[in-house]
């Protein structure tokens, strides 16, 4: 009779702490781990050939970075002891509108936009992507064909820097 008092007192006890504390949990496999690698980009847009700073953090430590620009390689980087580079490359000549530059060391991928512009066109040089910086305006003529720098920038017989 002792024996059917102390199971009874056994379960009694086992059912009371299941209904306060719930179901015990047995020891499991730790959750993988989750990246922490995160890209930042500036800018964010630009016309082709737009020098593009690219920095990232969580990467792989002392790891192989590659970075890409719609899955065309255009840098590689090598993280830190602590998972992070810096890498600087050109906005490839690619037609105006969104794309994707991504970053990858083997574990972790990371990807952001960049928006790429339609050049645009200085009139006064008729250079692609070029925009004369505008500190005055100067007209210079009967130079008889000689060269003169001025602000930065040679100007020569009949030019016209505005």
């Amino acid at each position: 009779m002792v024996k059917v008092v102390y199971g009874a007192a056994c379960f009694i006890f086992a059912l009371l702490f299941v209904c306060l504390f719930g179901l015990p949990v047995l020891a499991a496999d730790p959750p993988a781990a989750t990246s922490t690698a995160t890209i930042s980009i500036t800018p964010g847009s630009g016309i082709p050939g737009t020098a593009i700073a690219l920095y990232g953090t969580g990467f792989k430590k002392s790891g192989a970075a590659t970075v890409t620009f719609d899955n065309e390689v255009v840098a590689e980087a090598t993280a830190d002891a602590f998972g992070m580079f810096a890498v600087i490359f050109k906005a490839p000549a690619l037609k105006p509108g969104d794309h994707v530059i991504s970053a990858a060391d083997g574990e972790s991928t990371r990807h952001t936009g960049f928006r790429i512009t339609a050049a645009a066109v200085d009139a006064s040089n008729g250079e692609t992507g070029f925009t004369r910086p505008r500190w005055g305006s100067f007209a210079l003529s009967g130079l008889g064909g000689i060269l003169i720098f001025v602000f930065g920038v040679w100007v020569g017989r009949n030019a016209v820097f505005e």
